[in-house]
């Protein structure tokens, strides 16, 4: 069992206890950044070099801070647009901090309109006893020019792993890009860094080992395997679909110097709920996540976590409440423009809330995921169930026009909707395969998919797509199941403004590639 679970982090905002930290204070912290034209050109010359800084922080001074800019590919923004940066306040050299830490991050979420899922994401992870960043919001000002609203976010700080941690000799790991716990980790803190650096390779070791008993044996000694487990359930249950589990990506790895067992730690949550149909036990990416669902106990004991998580971390009502409460709390600190555009994206996020859980919770109801028996490469399929039906449309079993068996989906005004069944597969590449006809359908007036289509659940390939009318036409969507295999959704979906489609029922099947 996983201690402290409560639906009412939300209201708690799962402080872990801290009295001066992001989570107390204003709900908007201000911040004012002086470079100078000295330290503007030097970090538009590099922008991941620290130059200095003064920084006031809800008022209080100081002088010779370090900054720097910040952001992946996709989120990084020069200088002189809206940049993300790291203050590190250590540099001041007189042991203050601000709200209880010497280093903060300011995102300028630009791959999160709400301005919501980091915050909302870590106090997730922390209300199931992950340690993660407090977060909150701030408007910032650089050289006298007011930058906006951004995500303020604790760093992996001394201060950080003391609350976190309490009496534990703690040391963090940052791996470099794309890296994995068997590639580049950097030691950001404890000592002595030769003895973490073996910690840390006795875990990669572990989960490469090859003999399942013994990788589980070894496993247990170098990770907290139930903060794993619960950690990798969160990741997929609020669909954090570029943590460690799942990309690979996005991690901390603390290790206690004392025993040696690791804990994975969350960061980089700007992108939750999405796909709101990934599978509950998906392919997994990262190494120590493929080792712990490839044995077996560790698998039993994944799928347990999941259904006693599930209902307290996909608490609709509370979420709902809590991203109300911070969209309101904005109001006095942002501008009518960026509030027009948070009001929009949270009411996105709240509805992809309420699609997530529904979607665990019929999948938790089902749990009829099953390994597929292929006969000369071939599989047929079956278990398909309709999504709740759309409004002004429907969705049965029916003949097609020519009396075929059929999966029938008919379009309201707003359709997508499908006919779904999930997979176990192991690893391997994939083709799904079936025969659909339509008639009278119409493209929605928005997005980017229309039509009929056979489609592989979450971010994979879909088939070709049908519209309009069309005679049976054969559809096809290669896949690849990576090492350890997993879980995978399959689907019949129409995307449509009217018109109907039919699924030959008896055509539907996977192929085995190789």
């Amino acid at each position: 069992m996983v201690a402290g679970i409560s639906s009412a982090f939300v209201v708690q905002r799962a402080s872990a206890g801290a009295s001066d930290g992001l989570d107390s204070g204003p709900a908007v912290h201000a911040i004012r950044i002086t470079l100078g034209p000295d330290g503007a050109a030097a970090l538009r010359s590099d922008p991941r070099g620290y130059v200095r800084a003064d920084v006031a922080a809800d008022g209080e001074a100081f002088r010779g801070a370090r900054i720097h800019l910040k952001g992946s590919t996709g989120s990084f923004r020069s200088l002189d647009e809206k940049p993300s940066l790291t203050i590190d306040l250590g540099a001041v050299g007189d042991g203050r901090a601000f709200r209880g830490g010497a280093k903060f991050h300011l995102d300028n979420s630009v791959e999160d309109p709400s301005y919501l899922c980091e915050l909302v994401g870590s106090e997730i992870f922390r209300s199931v006893g992950i340690p993660a960043p407090q977060v909150s919001h701030a408007r910032v000002a650089l050289d006298g020019r007011d930058l906006g609203l951004y995500v303020l976010k604790e760093g992996f700080t001394s201060d950080f792993l003391r609350r976190s941690f309490p009496g534990v000799d703690s040391a963090l790991l940052e791996p470099g890009p794309g890296q994995d716990i068997d590639g580049r980790m950097q030691v950001k803190s404890g000592k002595p860094a030769a003895r973490i650096q073996a910690r840390r390779r006795a875990l990669a070791a572990a989960a490469s080992e090859t003999e399942p008993s013994v990788r589980w044996r070894r496993i247990e000694e170098t990770l907290d395997v139930d903060r794993f487990i619960t950690s990798m359930a969160v990741e997929v249950l609020v669909g954090h679909r570029d943590g460690y589990a799942l990309a690979r990506n996005n991690f901390r790895l603390h290790i206690d110097v004392a025993n040696g067992k690791a804990v994975f730690l969350p960061q980089g949550m700007d992108q939750l709920f999405a796909p709101v149909d990934l599978p509950l036990a998906p392919q997994m990416s990262g190494l120590v996540a493929r080792a712990v669902m490839d044995s077996p106990e560790g698998r039993r004991r994944y799928e347990a976590r999941i259904r006693e998580l599930a209902p307290q971390v996909l608490d609709v009502e509370a979420l709902t409440h809590r991203v109300d409460a911070v969209v309101a709390a904005l109001h006095a600190s942002a501008t009518r423009a960026e509030m027009e555009g948070i009001t929009v994206a949270a009411a996105g996020l709240i509805e992809r809330i309420g699609q997530r859980a529904e979607q665990v919770r019929r999948r938790s109801d089902r749990d009829r995921t099953a390994a597929v028996e292929f006969v000369d490469d071939v599989a047929s399929l079956a278990g398909w169930e309709a999504d709740v039906a759309p409004e002004g449309g429907r969705l049965d079993r029916s003949a097609a026009p020519d009396a075929m068996p059929a999966l029938h989906i008919v379009a309201g005004p707003v359709t997508s909707a499908a006919w779904r069944t999930t997979v176990r597969l192991p690893a391997g590449r994939y083709r799904l395969e079936g025969r659909a006809r339509t008639a009278g359908v119409t493209a929605l007036p928005f997005g980017a998919h229309h039509g009929a289509v056979l489609r592989i659940g979450g971010d994979r390939p879909r088939s070709s797509a049908l519209l309009g009318g069309s005679s049976w036409s054969g559809l096809t969507a290669e896949f690849e199941v990576g090492p350890g295999g997993g879980d995978v959704l399959l689907l019949c979906e129409l995307r449509a403004s009217r018109g109907e489609t039919w699924f030959d029922a008896g055509s539907l099947r996977l192929r085995r590639l190789g």
